[in-house]
């Protein structure tokens, strides 16, 4: 799993750094250290020791030792590592490499050139490092401990939609193909085991970084009873950050059912890591191509902001379709919640870009009556227009520098557009609207992504986060679905001094 870069416009950095579904970027992941590999070239092998440190502003400085050829800390040109990309020059014999950094950050895969002669070359972490990293070992349960009065019940739901096409993939027989994951208020069930955080691995197809996680259990029982404390429980739409999947934000999901709400978390085909359906279909997306790059980093973010704009709709428009599902099972006998949601009562929350989706659709579909978006950049229309239901924005604080080959200034102008976005939304949405900011969080803060590795230094205590986040959020929903008075949304200045928390006025 890969841990991530956070700013208040994360997606942005991701569009001019590469593909927007790899977008767990590399701030968490360090490219510090030793790395050892060999050359293999007409038939003998060169060992190839490089190291990488990073100076007092940021710059990375790298030396190449070839032990083979008695050469030692032989300085390294144009050092960058972006998008989890490695790169180095060495001039003075017109040689490069360019290579990716694997989602655990032990192994990077490349290619040496030099003399018009390209070579393959792996470099893998020192065993000394590898080692020092395996020293924190996920529990093997990481969520947080839950307090609310009801145990967790949960399934997982496969849909289609015979009524849309697939408009990500190019065969015009493809039906939208839909996972969805339901976390609910339950019966206690003595004895029973913990539902696994992973559960169907054949699901990801050829993506393997899941196996760090093979051993994490979750706070929820499969398809334990629904509770019987109250007649009807209000709903909430889930929807994760684009290259995920729906569990991403089980720190967040099993919190809200232990507090008696049902949350439906949206697989987001295209959008997510599931590419094997239980029908067996194979999600391929090769109808909408990301736009080729043309070296002006500026203009290629436009062009990227234009093409997740593209595929934007398809998540929207999956939120529209769970919810007809969603009151299909509250009118159907049967099923475990025949006549038990109050489908007057439906939230719609996420992150990154499910938070954009979870928006979007508060303008699109007037049945969903609360939102929030968790450190997510707006698409769609909903700056111009706003929307009529309450909200709240929260974002993380920490951002990163701008990309190689990209000015300032350049930069500046994305961040401002970004932000101006914000306010206009804000600004012409006509109900409650909060903003919150968690100080020296990042994007990943907001997701499960955090607990899965080591707390990362002069970052906010990854448990802490998760406690700020969940504490807004229920507030928030308990306010706006269930009519509670929700003291700490009346708490300004925040109770928590990490937090800038504000209510925003009229003009």
């Amino acid at each position: 799993m890969k841990k991530t870069i956070s700013l208040i416009s994360l997606i942005f950095l991701l569009l001019v750094n590469g593909s927007f579904l790899s977008h767990a970027a590399n701030s968490g992941k360090s490219i510090e250290g030793l790395w050892k590999g060999s050359l293999e070239i007409q038939g003998a092998k060169l060992r190839i020791i490089v190291k990488i440190s990073k100076e007092a502003d940021g710059t990375l400085k790298a030396t190449v030792d070839s032990p083979d050829q008695e050469a030692m800390d032989i300085p390294l040109d144009n050092v960058t590592f972006e998008n989890n990309t490695l790169r180095f020059e060495l001039t003075s014999a017109q040689a490069k490499y360019e290579g990716k950094l694997d989602e655990l950050g032990d192994m990077i895969e490349g290619e040496y050139s030099q003399g018009g002669s390209s070579f393959p070359l792996i470099l893998k972490r020192s065993d000394e490092e590898a080692q020092e990293k395996l020293k924190f070992k996920i529990p093997e349960n990481p969520f947080p401990k839950l307090k609310g009065p009801y145990p967790v019940g949960t399934h997982d739901y496969f849909w289609i939609d015979e009524g849309r096409d697939e408009l990500l993939t190019s065969d015009p027989k493809d039906k939208r193909h839909l996972m969805v994951q339901v976390w609910y208020p339950a019966e206690k069930v003595e004895g029973a085991e913990p539902y696994p955080y992973i559960v169907n691995p054949a699901q990801y197809g050829d993506w393997k970084d899941y196996k760090i996680a093979l051993h994490v259990k979750t706070n929820a029982v499969l398809d334990a009873p629904l509770s019987k404390k109250q007649s009807k429980y209000p709903i909430l739409i889930y929807n994760h950050g684009g290259g995920w999947m729906r569990n991403i934000a089980t720190f967040q999901t099993e919190m809200l059912a232990n507090n008696g709400y049902v949350v439906f978390s949206i697989d987001h085909t295209g959008l997510n890591k599931t590419v094997v359906f239980p029908d067996g279909y194979k999600f391929v997306m090769d109808a909408i191509k990301e736009p080729e790059k043309t070296g002006n980093t500026y203009k290629d973010a436009l062009a990227s902001w234009e093409y997740l704009d593209s595929i934007f709709w398809s998540g929207v428009k999956d939120i529209s379709f769970v919810i007809d599902q969603i009151e299909k099972l509250n009118n159907t006998p049967g099923n475990i919640f025949h006549g038990r949601l109050d489908m007057k009562k439906i939230g719609s929350f996420g992150w990154s870009f499910g938070g954009a989706a979870s928006v979007q659709i508060a303008k699109d579909d007037k049945r969903v009556k609360a939102v929030l978006d968790c450190d997510g950049q707006l698409f769609g229309d909903v700056a111009q227009h706003g929307i009529d239901q309450p909200v709240m924005m929260m974002h993380g604080e920490i951002e990163a520098p701008p990309p190689d080959q990209m000015s300032t200034e350049d930069f500046e102008k994305l961040i401002k557009y970004v932000r101006e976005r914000d306010r206009s939304f804000l600004a012409n949405t006509k109900s409650d609207r909060y903003t919150l900011k968690i100080k020296k969080s990042q994007h990943g803060s907001f997701s499960d992504l955090m607990i899965f590795f080591q707390q990362i230094p002069n970052q906010i205590d990854k448990h802490l986060a998760h406690e700020i986040i969940n504490a807004y959020t229920l507030a928030f929903f308990d306010r706006y679905l269930k009519g509670k008075k929700s003291p700490l949304l009346d708490q300004i200045p925040s109770k928590y001094t990490e937090v800038e928390f504000k209510k925003v006025k009229d003009n």
